[in-house]
């Protein structure tokens, strides 16, 4: 009998991102035979926690993080009472001045606090793996005892504005980085030239059927529109470019359309959003319909589905849309390439309003354009499920 490997994977939360859905994923296809499985989560949130498979083991969340979470003056009344709150306090206010007169991204001047709080994982583990850069990356080299580590990284880096000299020593003592797309991987080439041969590609993780299902059996749009739908997945942040889509929804509008433009997650620019929908006078067109832990049914109901991102490392919800047959308008972010061929399994726009609308209006009065994408979809396998036998590969030669 082959002894099992003991995997840690680390990941700040499962909330319902692309590399959150892509973990959940490949756990739920690993090989119980092969491994044994530790999970630990630096917060136990996420609408996608559940999904997670009963034979994994979902370490306890540590306590340090869950007191850095509290209301600051609940903390400080706690840490009046007990000196060991107290240190952990007075840390995170240190590391809350460090993050406002810093000159890294707020995760990299917080570990430099984060990091004397947090207290050494005592379990040995044949590989430690973390699903995403910044914090869960430190983590894992200063806190986890493993025989090999290995970190995957699934955004541009050099537009994340990470200081890369913070992160050198990090990525050093990492023994394979795994990046989720080409792109993704020559920008971590030039921003580390040195480490270019541990550097290798993995695409996210996605099986076709599981989407499916979701797609089949989860609840949609119940109100009875009849005019076209068009979707977009993503958290409300910078990056995804909703600025974008509620400016393109504004033209579409006075091109004629009849349509809700629909986004479904959650972020720190709600309320700026919200302003810029009430300023076009979209109220009724563009909805933010908030995070939603099935949102396949929605996709799957869309005339159209919209990526309208800035920044993406490997854009999950493109290769989901495709899997649904959704024909699809993404901005033109270097990894877009990957997953799309211009004309054929979607169309690619520029960053800009104008264009984006040009391309939803094509597909929503093309018939024949939008038929000859559809057909392309329905023929072209767009799951990701090989990329399981890719993840061994990696962990064997490593």
């Amino acid at each position: 009998m082959i002894e099992k490997k003991r995997l840690l994977f680390v990941i700040e939360s499962l909330q319902c991102g692309g590399s959150e859905k892509s973990i959940v994923s490949l756990l739920s296809m690993l090989d119980r035979d092969r491994f044994e499985v530790d999970l630990l989560l630096l917060s136990h949130k996420g609408i996608l926690l559940p999904l997670v498979p009963k034979w994994v083991t979902i370490l306890p969340e540590p306590v340090e993080m869950a007191m850095l979470r509290e209301p600051l003056l609940v903390a400080f009344n706690k840490a009046l009472i007990d000196v060991s709150r107290f240190r952990i306090f007075l840390w995170r206010i240190l590391g809350s001045i460090a993050i406002r007169r810093g000159t890294r991204i707020p995760q990299q001047s917080y570990w430099i606090f984060l990091a004397k709080i947090l207290p050494n994982q005592e379990t040995t583990y044949d590989m430690a793996i973390v699903y995403a850069q910044g914090i869960a990356t430190y983590y894992i080299v200063d806190k986890v005892k493993a025989v090999k580590k290995l970190a995957w990284v699934n955004t541009d880096y050099r537009k994340q504005g990470f200081n890369r000299y913070f992160d050198r020593p990090y990525y050093a003592k990492i023994d394979r980085i795994v990046a989720v797309s080409h792109a993704c991987q020559d920008a971590l080439a030039l921003s580390f030239p040195e480490f270019t041969d541990k550097i290798e590609v993995m695409y996210d993780i996605i099986s076709k059927e599981l989407t499916r299902q979701l797609a089949a059996n989860g609840e949609g749009f119940t109100d009875d529109f009849d005019g076209a739908r068009i979707v977009t997945v993503g958290r409300l942040v910078e990056e995804k470019g909703y600025d974008l889509a509620i400016a393109a929804c504004a033209r579409l509008k006075e091109m004629g359309h009849r349509l809700r433009w629909y986004a479904i997650g959650e972020g720190y620019l709600r309320r700026t959003l919200e302003g810029l929908i009430a300023h076009h006078g979209l109220q009724y067109d563009f909805i933010l319909l908030g995070e939603k832990a099935n949102p396949f049914p929605y996709m799957a109901q869309a005339a159209v589905y919209v990526q309208t991102s800035r920044l993406e490392g490997f854009c999950m919800s493109i290769t989901e849309a495709r899997i649904l047959g959704i024909p699809i308008v993404t901005t033109n972010f270097p990894s877009a390439y990957n997953q799309i061929v211009d004309g054929r399994t979607g169309l690619i726009a520029g960053m800009d309003a104008a264009e984006i609308a040009n391309a939803v209006s094509r597909l929503l009065t093309d018939r024949q354009c939008l038929e000859a994408i559809r057909d392309t979809l329905r023929n072209k396998d767009a799951g990701s499920e090989a990329e399981v036998a890719n993840f061994y590969s990696i962990i064997d030669k490593v």
